[in-house]
């Protein structure tokens, strides 16, 4: 099935956070992440890692 490993780090004494998703099965070779402050990155992609900060399902390239 299709599904995330999701993880969440703390930071500034519980005032901050990173949360990130690793995928495994179908997904297996994405990830992705997210902070306190919304600053989204993909983590990791089959067609490789954008090079701005997005959530991307194309790789490479950020989704619109």
């Amino acid at each position: 099935p299709d599904n995330f490993t999701i993880a969440c780090e703390l930071s500034d004494g519980g005032q901050g956070f990173s949360a990130t998703a690793t995928g495994s099965g179908s997904v297996d070779g994405f990830g992705y992440s997210i902070n306190h402050q919304g600053v989204r990155a993909t983590t990791a992609h089959p067609k490789g890692v954008p090079a701005t900060n997005c959530w991307s399902m194309r790789g490479e390239t950020c989704d619109t």
